[in-house]
């Protein structure tokens, strides 16, 4: 099933993690005629993978998306943001992923309050930041700014990694 970004995004927002293609069919609708079927014709398609919203091994990670549609006008930036939140989701290593939010979600106060591409919070409470560059990103000033989020983290620091458009 395809659908506009927009749809992805309003179906995978917060607590509310589809977990069959019959409730994607009841937010996203099937036909031109839906809401977001409208915009799916004025939006990129994407494809959409259900694993991505239900883990048959019962893994517990919670991935929190934004609430807004992640874009830039950089080829295979979000598949790629969607690919290693699967790996992690799918590691049993996170209780919960960000894509795109604020430190201070789970840094209460972060100055600045940065959104790296995903932030990951290993079970025993650590954060790991992954960054996929751009056209437009230096990865060496994404690295740098990782690491100033470290500083800002302090002892729940924990790795951080560039994940290039179409790596594995």
């Amino acid at each position: 099933m395809s659908f506009g970004i927009n749809a992805f995004t309003a179906a995978t927002s917060g607590k509310n993690l589809l977990s069959s293609s019959k409730e994607l069919k009841k937010v996203v609708g099937d036909s031109v005629g839906s809401k977001w079927g409208k915009k799916a014709k004025k939006e990129p398609l994407l494809e959409c993978n259900l694993q991505f919203f239900a883990d048959k091994s019962g893994n517990k990670t919670e991935v929190i998306m934004p609430s807004k549609p992640h874009t830039n006008r950089t080829s295979g930036h979000w598949k790629t943001i969607l690919d290693e939140v699967d790996i992690m989701k799918n590691s049993g290593d996170y209780s919960k992923v960000y894509v795109n939010k604020g430190l201070s979600n789970e840094i209460p106060g972060a100055n600045p309050n940065r959104r790296p591409d995903i932030m990951g919070v290993r079970n025993n409470g650590l954060i790991d930041q992954v960054e996929v560059p751009s056209k437009t990103d230096i990865p060496d000033l994404l690295i740098d700014r990782m690491v100033d989020n470290q500083r800002i983290m302090g002892d729940r620091a924990g790795t951080i990694k560039i994940r290039n458009i179409g790596d594995n």
